[in-house]
């Protein structure tokens, strides 16, 4: 067999074997750390699942804006109506979600090494994203149906550039099935709008793509709104019970406690220290002169994918009359978790091996360990500790070579 055959197929075998080493940690900590019932949020989902099982479903009778996210609790209402009320039934979709995540990141990440791998590590890996495996929470849902999409747009752009009328129909319903989990699902809209106009723009044979999911969209939401209007008689009626609802909630408006400076300036920084994400985000920075050209086109779409639905969800207003930034808890940036952690797999396999990143690394996770000073410090000064021990390993086992 030919060496480089051979070590190519043991690369894929590996990467394999991890990548199902982290499907299972993910079914182990679904089963393990297991809670039951979070919050008011989780238990409002699945009572509006009951009364669809029930028949008693009726979206003006509630008034809590959860009512109109269907995509979270309709498949909970099918798995009661099947399997019953319990805690695995109440849980199993966004356990689903997860499981998809992490493994269709790993099929559109970095094909090289065990770059791919590695990126579902990166997010089975992160805490608040495998922390909602177990509870009825929008957050991976919509992060689900949000990679859905861009990896669909991915295989366009990179893949064969065929299929366009299917592509787009699951393209454009993925991003309104995302809709219709989550608000937030919007912060992805100015990535792919780009992209259409740039295709438009230059005339390019994505126009026919781009084409197909616009009037796949305007069907959408044309029935949307229509099914909003039978039965309501306003066709808005979701857009204008969120606008209510943002009067009643802790605001910046209505909570002199809150200011916007902290708000807009550190706090999009601090709370991806906070929660771990800022590992990844250091994980993919730098590392391009590594890769070929088609390569780093591929990272910097999943990264500015991050970038702009990141800086968009960080700035934009969860009202439409007045300026209400989105509260920052971990959660809320989950759907562009899998985005990021495909965007640090491409050539870390490389920076990995480089006594330069391993340093820089170092120096970074210990800088931040000493910001923080709390439980999550320890975790960024064990990585200190760790990459202080490989940028050793690498400098004697260079220093070796040398001397032989």
């Amino acid at each position: 067999m030919d060496t480089k055959y051979k070590s190519t197929s043991e690369t894929i075998f590996k990467a394999r074997h991890l990548l199902v080493l982290m499907l299972v940690f993910a079914v182990i900590y679904f089963l393990g750390a297991h809670e039951g019932i979070y919050y008011s949020d989780d238990l409002a989902y699945s009572e509006f699942a009951g009364r669809l099982v029930n028949g008693t479903f009726d979206v003006t009778d509630n008034g809590h804006t959860f009512i109109h996210r269907p995509t979270v609790f309709v498949p909970i209402s099918i798995l009661y109506h099947l399997f019953g009320v319990n805690i695995l039934t109440y849980s199993f979709w966004p356990f689903l979600c997860t499981i998809g995540c992490i493994y269709i990141t790993y099929k559109v990440a970095h094909q090289h090494d065990l770059n791919a791998a590695v990126a579902s590590v990166f997010l089975a890996f992160t805490f608040y994203f495998i922390y909602f495996i177990n509870f009825l929470y929008p957050d991976n849902i919509v992060a689900f149906f949000v990679l859905i999409a861009a990896s669909t747009y991915f295989s366009v752009l990179y893949g064969e550039n065929n299929k366009h009328l299917f592509k787009a129909i699951v393209f454009t319903t993925s991003l309104f099935l995302a809709g219709l989990t989550k608000e937030t699902a919007v912060v992805v809209l100015p990535f792919f709008m780009y992209h259409a106009i740039r295709a438009f723009m230059k005339r390019s044979a994505l126009q026919k793509f781009w084409v197909y999911s616009l009037v796949t969209g305007l069907v959408l939401l044309l029935s949307y709104f229509t099914w909003y209007y039978i039965e309501t008689g306003d066709p808005f009626y979701r857009i204008s019970e969120m606008e209510k609802a943002n009067m009643v909630y802790d605001n910046y408006l209505n909570n002199p406690s809150k200011s916007y400076f902290p708000r807009l300036t550190v706090a999009p920084i601090e709370v991806l220290i906070s929660t771990g994400s800022f590992i990844t985000l250091i994980f993919l920075l730098g590392g391009e002169k590594m890769l070929e050209d088609t390569d780093l086109k591929k990272k910097y779409y999943w990264l500015f994918l991050f970038l702009t639905a990141y800086l968009t969800l960080n700035f934009s207003s969860t009202s439409l009359s007045v300026y209400n930034p989105i509260k920052l808890d971990a959660r809320m940036f989950n759907l562009v978790l899998p985005a990021l952690a495909i965007s640090a797999s491409y050539g870390f396999n490389k920076k990995l091996n480089s006594i330069k990143f391993t340093l820089a690394y170092t120096l970074i996770f210990s800088l931040t360990a000493i910001y923080l000073t709390n439980k999550v410090g320890v975790i960024y000064g064990l990585l200190a500790l760790y990459f202080a021990a490989h940028a050793a390993w690498l400098y004697f086992g260079y220093t070796l070579n040398l001397t032989k």
